[in-house]
């Protein structure tokens, strides 16, 4: 059985004119729709409103007189601006002068209801004054609708002037956290549209913010920052109706203002916030891990047991709530709530995620948070939030606000080539409306050139040490200078000269162009010589340890013209190194580095840096970590459907035509099944080669590599998937599988033509993996009715030997299983268990079996499911073997494998397949009960090996 996959993408509803508020030209539900396909949301419907009558129109109040024979009727006098009506009213807040909507005869209002003149109590009324209730604007019907400011003349239809009221279904991608806010929304909209369409963002205060450390935050990793400050409110007064009308379209109900404007902020700018009462805290607020056991009351009054890996606020009773997903309700904002704490946090949303799961709460704020919210978000929300609380309930101030960072606010910066990003699109891209378009959605893009940013910083103070968090671009070394420069493009080159000196391509004097680095030993004070540090492509930090000890202390940054910039302090005097009488960034000869007794050599890190750019991403993108993200965003300006349709030049596979096409068959079936295809390249780095504990000797070296991640011809597809998902940066769900049926190629000794094979490799990451590529392994088999046997390999090094096993079709091993070994994950720096398998596809193709229905029972088959506990070593194929060798199973079906902590512990777990069975005819159930003991019976005798038990 195939395994089950769930949705990437978040379905959630924004308002249309939620998205207009943000757009200095409002645009209609169509073009908003139109543009929406432009972005990686998926517009499931329009949930169109119904319009209004147009003869709902605006009117205004001129007399109001009571009604002879009703005390709570008022006879009441408006006019359109042309002409007077006369009508009876209800509604007890009429005034004189007010503008009101006036329902004509004739009108329907939106619930089907026609307005007719009628006689009410004696008096005739022409028509109706209409309640926000009655339009179908809100829940309201306290009173009429009334018209903030003077929207229109006397006289307009309303359908002509008021916002509208449809909202867009949609599904947001998991890696799009500001897709979840009408300001993001809005942002890439308007970056779509017309040339002349500007995006108005949120202006929010201006707010001295203190770094006192107003709340104790003992799980800093975990929560990274938090902003809060104390304010008087008066939380009794009514939500305005645009802030009311905001939060219904959005589908959240309304509750006191200060709540409302929580969730107000929260759509407005993607940042979820909560706002304690203060009068029922007990001391100072502080976030910890909970304790076993612990509990508490959440506002949705159901009573949880807490456990150590849920993250709370607490006060000094206990938790105040839960972190990122929902406060207590002994700390509910009340209508008499004088005081509050607002709250606007970053939570690491793993815990989050974890945390809502296992309580079963997935709510708006934890949605958000799973998505990882950047640091800069929190501040900006409270700022918001006070600016309203003071703007519309009158809050003063009391604490804060505070600001609680400890972590940096970095900002990722990248190179963009205008040639790679064509060739990656296939085609020609305006470079002007490129760069326009990325400056709309945020980005600072900026025209590189190497020699004019290293002239840029000659003449800065040299500083030993220098770092960007600590100098920015005040003050250098020479290590730095070269870091800070090539971090401009995304391009790591190490933080130490030692680190600079192991990165890039081996470059000869004679061969020097503007960007390479040249090495000298140079004046070794403090310098590491035995180590250095690198950065994964998950961007952790991993040390390296040399073998023997190198020095290198200096290099500087070659410029063309015979000339070299570096920052630095001393030069050389004969053997010795003294001062320089002005030290600093400089621009020397080269030859101070080419004739230096101690010369090391040169490194290029880049080939070419014609038209590139220097961008800076902008801190609402976590999600862009690579160039290839920018190529996609330039894609999306292009405009997908002005990309032409062409298809990739595939090659020929070595056998039929025939084969070719079952070939193509087989991935269209396996995509079918959930699993998502992957194309990676022939050539892989010796890390992925080392990583993935496989022989270097059976990899063809290139000679000439154009690059250090493709010096080898592949003999597996598995370096290149270990080396897919190590530089993975986007969270996949765990149920993801990838698959891709492509060629390797098996040595036959440098001097022989290496074998072509046709492979066939599957993998997935996640707790479960080896389950999931059970299932599809399965289902492959199935496929092709492939009899197969998995045969436990003790002699693994790149599998785990106990989670593996070699794949075998008849008599020969035509693949591999298993889960990868911890060491390979370990030197990746990868956390999630990987598991992989890579079979022979010619020698699959080979083992298929025409396609046969055999003769059904005259009489119903029984179907059973069974789930039998068994050591961890035991595959189900061997359930499978040993069932199928009784008469009366007729078919067996794998469904899926578990294994939770406690039988993790004991090195079992549980195995569930479905048997349909030939207990013959007009069986009883105890009968059917009966033969169903034996079988299992007879499995357990068959397979004493597994301690099988059956739940």
């Amino acid at each position: 059985m195939a395994p089950q996959f769930t949705s990437e993408h978040t379905a959630v509803k924004i308002a249309i004119a939620t998205l207009n508020r943000f757009l200095k030209k409002p645009r209609t539900t169509e073009e908003i729709a139109s543009l929406i396909a432009r972005t990686e949301i998926e517009l499931e419907q329009v949930l169109s409103a119904k319009a209004l009558d147009p003869k709902i129109v605006i009117a205004k109040i001129l007399d109001i007189f009571p009604h002879p024979d009703a005390d709570r009727l008022k006879l009441v006098t408006v006019t359109t601006g042309k002409q007077k009506h006369n009508l009876v009213c209800g509604a007890p807040n009429l005034l004189v002068g007010q503008r009101v909507a006036y329902v004509q005869p004739g009108a329907i209002l939106p619930d089907g209801s026609e307005i007719k003149i009628a006689t009410i109590r004696g008096q005739a009324s022409a028509g109706m004054l209409a309640s926000e209730r009655e339009l179908g604007l809100s829940d309201d019907h306290e009173g009429l609708w009334a018209p903030q400011d003077e929207i229109a003349h006397l006289g307009t239809s309303l359908c002509d002037i008021l916002i509208s009221r449809d909202v867009l279904d949609i599904k947001t991608p998991a890696n799009r956290w500001d897709y979840l806010s009408g300001e993001g929304i809005a942002r890439e909209l308007a970056a779509y549209d017309s040339a002349d369409q500007r995006f108005v963002p949120t202006q929010v205060g201006d707010y001295d913010y203190l770094n006192t450390e107003y709340v104790d935050v003992k799980s800093r990793e975990e929560n990274p920052r938090f902003a809060s400050a104390r304010l008087s409110v008066n939380n009794d007064v009514k939500s305005p109706g645009w802030l009311v009308d905001n939060l219904l379209l959005n589908g959240i109900a309304t509750h006191s203002i200060v709540v409302d404007i929580t969730n107000f902020v929260m759509l407005e700018l993607g940042q979820p916030a909560h706002a304690y009462d203060a009068n029922t805290l007990s001391g100072p607020l502080s976030v910890r891990f909970a304790a076993d056991g612990e509990k508490i009351t959440t506002l949705d009054n159901v009573d949880r047991t807490l456990s150590s890996s849920d993250l709370v606020v607490c006060d000094d009773s206990g938790p105040a709530g839960m972190a990122g997903i929902m406060g207590s309700a002994r700390c509910q904002v009340q209508l008499n709530t004088t005081e509050v704490i607002i709250e606007a946090a970053i939570w690491d949303k793993t815990i989050v995620r974890r945390t809502a799961l296992r309580h079963g709460m997935r709510t708006d704020a934890s949605t958000r948070y799973e998505r990882g919210l950047p640091l800069p978000s929190a501040p900006r929300a409270l700022s918001r939030m006070m600016d309203l609380l003071i703007e519309l309930c009158g809050a003063k101030i009391i604490e804060g606000p505070f600001d609680q960072l400890h972590a940096w606010p970095w900002r990722q910066q990248l190179g963009l080539s205008l040639r790679q990003t064509e060739r990656t699109l296939g085609v020609n891209v305006n470079e002007r409306q490129m760069v326009q378009g990325l400056q709309r959605l945020g980005y600072q893009v900026d025209k590189f050139s190497i020699t004019q940013a290293l002239s840029d910083q000659v003449g800065k103070p040299y500083k030993w040490g220098a770092n960007w968090r600590q100098d920015e671009e005040s003050s250098y070394d020479c290590s730095y200078l070269v870091d800070r420069l090539y971090s401009r493009i995304g391009v790591f080159v190490g933080h130490t000269s030692l680190g600079q000196y192991h990165h890039g391509r081996p470059i000869e004097i004679s061969q020097l162009k503007p960007g390479d680095n040249l090495f000298i030993k140079g004046k070794i004070e403090r310098s590491q010589v035995d180590h250095y540090w690198t950065t994964t492509p998950q961007g952790q930090k991993q040390k390296i340890t040399l073998d023997k000890p190198l020095e290198v202390g200096h290099n500087g940054m070659y410029i063309g013209g015979g000339q070299v910039i570096h920052a630095s302090q001393w030069q050389r005097q004969g053997d010795d190194w003294v001062k320089r009488e002005v030290g600093g960034v400089i621009v020397t000869s080269v030859e101070e580095f080419t004739k230096d007794p101690d010369y090391l050599g040169a490194r290029r890190y880049v080939e070419n840096f014609n038209h590139l750019y220097a961008v800076v991403v902008p801190w609402w993108r976590p999600d862009v970590r690579v160039e290839a993200d920018l190529v996609e965003e330039v894609g999306k300006l292009v405009g997908y459907d002005q990309i032409p349709n062409t298809l990739p030049a595939i090659p020929a596979m070595p056998q039929s035509t025939g084969t070719l096409a079952e070939s193509m068959k087989l991935r269209r079936q396996l995509s079918a099944a959930g699993l998502t295809e992957v194309m990676t390249y022939s050539f892989v780095s010796e890390e992925a080669v080392m990583a993935s504990g496989m022989k270097p000797d059976k990899f063809l070296p290139i000679s000439n590599p154009r690059s250090p991640e493709q010096a080898y011809v592949r003999a597996s597809l598995l370096p290149s998937h270990i080396q897919m998902w190590s530089n993975q940066s986007i969270a996949l769900r765990e149920t993801t599988v990838c698959f891709e049926i492509s060629t390797v190629f098996e040595s036959n000794g440098l001097s022989q033509q290496p074998d072509e094979v046709w492979k066939l490799g599957l993998s997935a990451r996640g707790e479960r993996s080896l389950e999931h590529l059970t299932a599809s392994l399965q289902h492959l088999m199935r496929l092709g009715r492939v009899d197969y046997e998995l045969i436990p390999d003790a002699h693994q090094t790149t599998l785990l030997p106990q989670r593996s096993a070699r794949i075998r079709i008849g008599q020969d091993s035509v693949g591999v299983i298993g889960q990868v070994s911890a060491s390979t994950l370990l030197s990746l720096g990868m956390k999630q268990p990987l598991a992989w398998c890579e079979l022979d596809l010619v020698a699959w193709q080979a083992g298929r079996k025409p396609e046969t229905l055999p003769a059904l029972p005259p009489y119903q088959l029984v179907v059973r499911d069974i789930s039998c506990e068994v050591s961890e070593s035991t595959w189900w194929q061997e359930i499978e073997k040993q069932l199928k060798l009784d008469s009366r199973v007729w078919s067996v079906d794998y469904l899926e494998a578990f294994q939770d902590e406690e039988r993790k512990q004991a090195a079992r777990k549980v195995i569930t397949c479905r048997l349909l069975l030939d207990c013959g005819k007009k069986r009883s159930s105890a009968e059917i009960d009966a033969d169903l003991e034996a079988i299992v019976a007879d499995l357990g005798n068959a397979l004493p090996q597994a301690s099988l038990k059956i739940n």
